[in-house]
């Protein structure tokens, strides 16, 4: 009777931890499940529509600047540039999926352009089919054709300086450039094989689980840290060219910079900094308290870095290299946190 009673007690014992492990699993997963819907549908999808929506709103302005060419309306164009602008590079948070399989990063955001050859295509009195503009290279179309001719070389262009053939260029490269981002954010939301659907039901033949999900996340936040701190500062930082800058003719490069961290916060911390809208903080903060300390810490601090560059990019290079270095250190210190520590805590707690 007292081995039966030891025998029971042991049993109840593993059924309790069972139970206790049962619902450790479904609350990490329960999370990971709000986190994952959260960022896809309120960061991701989100931004996808509102870049879709201004880059129409961009080639309806430019459509009436080539109307009615007025200083007025050359300075709509730009500010609706530069609107658009801003979700473009938030979106650079996430550069997977579509943006990269249908090579849609490439066809509207290489940089820097051949402005020679575009200057020439600009004096051709032909008509910019879509077809004849898709088979452009990245170089030759995208965000910085755009800006080029809507801004001028030297970023100071008057209505008055824009020619007819610049005009019908300038609205096939602004009609491209929406259907590639209206067709961006289609590949996304828009029927039952949309990207965003294989983010929410694992396992797919892209993601094993919700593991493999929350790690194509963090590391794509890391990614882009690099870039910015590398690709965009540094190589330019150490090269003093000018023509190697992002967005040189319309001085938009810090904002660009700028965007790229907001699109990081955006995923990190939810798309409003709310409850309601979660990051993947809320995954860190289960484990490691610390850890997410220390990211929202070097989110901060790449933020306040890039904040004390006073100048436009293209003269900070050779005013404020040493505000620009400091960027580049806060932003690869950001950047290891989230590619190694970040990523290493989710392989331990959901693979």
């Amino acid at each position: 009777m007292k081995y039966s009673f030891i025998i029971l007690l042991g049993l109840f014992s593993l059924m309790a931890c069972k139970n206790e492990t049962d619902e450790l699993t479904f609350e990490k997963e329960k999370v990971a499940k709000q986190v994952i819907e959260s960022i896809t549908n309120s960061v991701y999808l989100r931004t996808y529509s509102q870049l879709d929506s201004q880059s129409n709103m961009l080639l309806n302005a430019i459509i009436s600047l080539k109307d009615s060419c007025t200083e007025q309306q050359k300075l709509t164009c730009q500010t609706q540039w530069k609107l658009t602008r801003q979700y473009w590079e938030y979106s650079e948070a996430w550069l997977f999926g579509p943006v990269s399989t249908e090579s849609i990063d490439p066809s509207i955001d290489t940089w820097p352009i051949d402005n020679q050859i575009i200057a020439s295509m600009c004096q051709q009195s032909q008509i910019w089919s879509d077809s004849l503009i898709n088979t452009l290279d990245g170089s030759q179309k995208g965000f910085h054709a755009v800006e080029y001719i809507l801004f001028g070389e030297n970023g100071n262009k008057s209505a008055s300086d824009f020619t007819a053939g610049e005009l019908n260029l300038l609205e096939a490269l602004a009609r491209n450039l929406n259907f590639q981002c209206h067709n961006l954010f289609l590949n996304w939301n828009a029927s039952s094989d949309a990207y965003h659907l294989k983010l929410l039901n694992t396992p797919n033949e892209l993601y094993n689980n919700q593991a493999a999900v929350l790690i194509e996340m963090s590391q794509s936040l890391g990614a882009i840290c690099d870039e910015v701190a590398n690709a965009k500062i540094q190589d330019v930082l150490l090269g003093q060219d000018k023509m190697a800058v992002e967005s040189p003719f319309s001085s938009n490069s810090m904002a660009d910079f700028k965007n790229n961290v907001n699109g990081v916060k955006m995923v990190y911390n939810g798309a409003n900094n709310t409850t309601v809208d979660k990051g993947l903080s809320q995954v860190v903060k289960l484990y490691n308290l610390d850890l997410d300390r220390r990211i929202q810490s070097a989110i901060l601090a790449s933020e306040y870095a890039l904040s004390q560059v006073s100048v436009p990019f293209e003269q900070a290079i050779f005013t404020q290299p040493v505000q620009l270095q400091n960027a580049v250190d806060q932003l690869l210190v950001l950047q290891e946190l989230l590619n190694t520590e970040l990523v290493q805590l989710i392989q331990k707690q959901y693979q």
